[in-house]
Formats: C-alpha cells, sequence, structure tokens
C-alpha cells in the first residue's frame, strides 16, 4: 500500500503519529527521502517498510 503526502510537513505529522517507535520512525523517515530525491513525490511504500522491518534493515 502506498502512502502519498501533499507536502513534506504532511508527511512528517503521518509519520509521527504512525510510528511504532524510534527505529520504526526513522525507517519511515528513510523511505520518505530515498522516494522524494529520487521521484520529486512524496509517498512511503508500507510494503517495502513493512518488509524492511521483518529483517531488520
Amino acid at each position: 500500500m502506498k502512502q502519498e503526502f501533499a507536502s513534506q510537513e504532511a508527511a512528517i505529522q503521518w509519520i509521527t503519529q504512525h510510528a511504532k517507535n524510534e527505529a520504526h520512525r526513522e525507517i519511515l523517515q528513510m523511505e520518505l527521502d530515498f522516494n522524494y530525491v529520487f521521484s520529486g513525490y512524496f509517498f512511503i511504500d508500507l510494503l517495502e517498510v513493512t518488509y524492511a522491518i521483518a529483517v531488520g534493515r
């Protein structure tokens, strides 16, 4: 599932509200930053994030 945001501020607010802990927040933030750098859009692919957490990335 892809979570899309209109701005970086909206994305950070969503991450703050939904992160389970600090490590999860960091993973979500890295995903957001990576996607923006390479696509120009603010989004998080939650399936990728779930996989990253499962394998300890």
